[in-house]
């Protein structure tokens, strides 16, 4: 054996004093996307229970950075994990957590990486422990971050705990052998997280059906194997949602909001959702377009969506702020704003997504071009176009054409299409290109860049539509939000 290769298992890529001496930005930059924290002698002192200020403003900006965390512990007492959970809870930090882990076995790192819905590249682990921790944290893959023990004063003293370290693991192997180790994952999913939900229900939504909603909602929650809590909304007017709701949804009374209706009542539910990013957003589409709901592949049938609340894993998506509200689709305007601004509720609940294309073929013949000045991270350009779009999520244009192939989703991107159109045929020569999947080529009519921020302005002042709502005038500001929102999705996305 090579004793050089057999030491470095349990050396750590990083060593940090503290926990707040290592800022989100750090590993961000390095690609991670989750961290898992180790408990005792990491987190809080062992066994007392104490939870500082410090360690809270850190968990709360890596939560804010957008990156998922959670904790694995080797402490197998229940009601000692429990209070740990109700402690953060009243932070309105809800981590999933993994006790009696038997670390460095990988079987627990597995897990969450499941959870995450994450690589093993993409994760850290954060701990005290050299054998449990970090050597544990390297044979799963992960990147190890090590911690000094709060106890750590002298030579002796860190001796006395490595030693200590290598009996509990010999203890927790040998409780394996003789008593088994059944998996914690179905714990770890259900026991921390917030069971509360709200349902901002459309009922001017094409498909809802109120009382069937009801009624389904309820005989959910009946059969549910775990305690939860709901409440249903029926937003007859979604102005304000804020002023009821706002209060409740910083101090985490929700854990979940939950949209059913179409792509605005998912943006209004969004709204909500600015005031604690860590509630967590559900979508029963009963909607015209569905957009969002098609791209995550939430099925259209209610008692189906609503399974996936309970059943469905989470999933981090990208989304875009424009001025002061937050989407999840597209922003655009020009000629899509207009479509979009003119395509009344009694239209689309008459003639559904058919009642765009009847609004799509007005404006053509009423096309005209406009003057836009872009700010694409900070980059001026001077362009002549029928309009612009700026998407966040590639389903917003693959759902009405299937063919153009767009980069990948999630990116931390906008892709920004510049329709440059001055007459009817041009216009038709966009929707040709588009059609034959040529989306991606250099030509003289779509012009295509992606960015982090765009501003546009135009001359003159145009409509602007963000996912399929009208809401107001040019100049917009528009920003992207990485891995943002969490959404409930099925367990196969």
């Amino acid at each position: 054996m090579n004793l050089n290769n057999f030491f470095k298992g349990f050396q750590a890529e990083l060593y940090v004093t503290d926990i707040d001496d290592l800022p989100p930005s750090l590993l961000i930059e390095r690609g991670i996307k989750g961290v898992i924290f180790d408990l005792d002698d990491t987190l809080i002192e062992e066994h007392t229970g104490k939870l500082s200020e410090k360690i809270v403003s850190t968990l709360e900006a890596y939560k804010e950075a957008g990156l998922q965390t959670g904790i694995i512990t080797n402490n197998f007492s229940s009601k000692y994990c429990e209070k740990v959970r109700d402690l953060l809870a009243k932070h309105n930090l809800f981590i999933p957590m993994i006790e009696n882990a038997f670390k460095p076995q990988t079987l627990c790192f597995e897990q969450m990486l499941d959870f995450f819905a994450l690589s093993a590249e993409q994760v850290a682990m954060i701990g005290d422990g050299i054998v449990t921790d970090t050597f544990g944290a390297k044979k799963a893959g992960l990147l190890s971050i090590r911690v000094k023990w709060f106890s750590r004063n002298t030579l002796k003293k860190g001796f006395l705990l490595i030693l200590r370290e290598l009996i509990v693991c010999f203890y927790d192997v040998l409780r394996r052998m003789l008593f088994g180790h059944k998996s914690t994952q179905y714990h770890m999913l259900k026991n921390t997280i917030n069971n509360s939900y709200l349902f901002l229900v459309n009922p001017n939504s094409s498909q809802t059906k109120l009382e069937e909603i009801k009624e389904l909602i309820q005989n959910h929650f009946q059969s549910m194997p775990i305690s939860a809590t709901y409440q249903i909304h029926e937003c007859h007017d979604f102005e304000n949602l804020s002023s009821i709701y706002a209060k409740d949804i910083r101090n985490g009374t929700y854990g979940c909001i939950v949209a059913v209706g179409g792509d605005g009542t998912v943006r209004e539910a969004i709204t909500l959702i600015q005031n604690n990013w860590s509630v967590i957003l559900g979508i029963i589409p009963t909607g015209t377009g569905n957009l969002l709901a098609k791209s995550l592949n939430i099925p259209s049938d209610s008692s189906e969506a609503l399974k996936i609340l309970t059943q469905g894993k989470q999933k981090r998506i990208d989304i875009t702020k424009v001025n002061d509200r937050y989407i999840t689709l597209a922003v655009g305007t020009g000629i899509d704003a207009n479509i979009m601004k003119n395509t009344t509720s009694e239209k689309k609940k008459f003639l559904g997504v058919f009642a765009y294309c009847v609004e799509g073929l007005k404006q053509i013949i009423k096309l005209k071009h406009s003057l836009f000045v872009l700010e694409i991270d900070g980059k001026k350009y001077w362009k002549k176009a029928i309009g612009i779009i700026a998407i966040n999520r590639n389903s917003y244009i693959q759902a009405f054409i299937p063919q153009i192939k767009m980069p990948e989703e999630n990116n931390g991107l906008l892709d920004i299409c510049i329709l440059k159109a001055e007459t009817t045929g041009d216009y038709f020569a966009i929707l040709a290109e588009l059609f034959s999947g040529a989306y991606k080529e250099e030509n003289s009519r779509i012009e295509h860049y992606q960015a982090k921020t765009l501003k546009i302005t135009s001359i003159p002042l145009l409509n602007v539509q963000a996912d399929g709502d009208y809401i107001g005038k040019t100049p917009v500001n528009i920003k992207v939000l990485p891995n943002q929102l969490t959404v409930y999705v099925p367990e196969s996305i």
